[in-house]
């Protein structure tokens, strides 16, 4: 049974992209709280994105600061995604997370 509460506690903690110290600490980063005091995460795609990414991750998160700015000009020059192939639409996410990033 134990061993299902945690399980269960880290599909959670997944699906709403927190961290361990994250969840047991919301009260404490102001960055998890709107100016009328809701909770809000700014890196939650929704509960089974964040679950895709854990398991899929992307290749953004591999990527060091410094390549950053030859990743944003390797593609679609357009910040228009229609213009972006099929190939380079999963990079544009990619590049939108790392401006939330870095």
């Amino acid at each position: 049974v134990s061993v299902a509460i945690l399980f269960l506690s880290h599909i959670v903690t997944l699906g709403t992209n927190l961290t361990t110290n994250e969840q047991l600490n919301l009260r404490r980063y102001e960055y998890f709280w709107d100016s009328q005091g809701r909770f809000r995460n700014p890196w939650n795609r929704g509960f089974c994105n964040n679950i895709y990414d854990r398991v899929f991750p992307s290749n953004a998160l591999f990527i060091l600061p410094d390549n950053v700015d030859a990743l944003r000009a390797g593609c679609c020059a357009s910040s228009n995604h229609s213009s972006c192939d099929d190939g380079n639409r999963n990079t544009m996410n990619d590049l939108e997370v790392l401006n939330n990033i870095v």
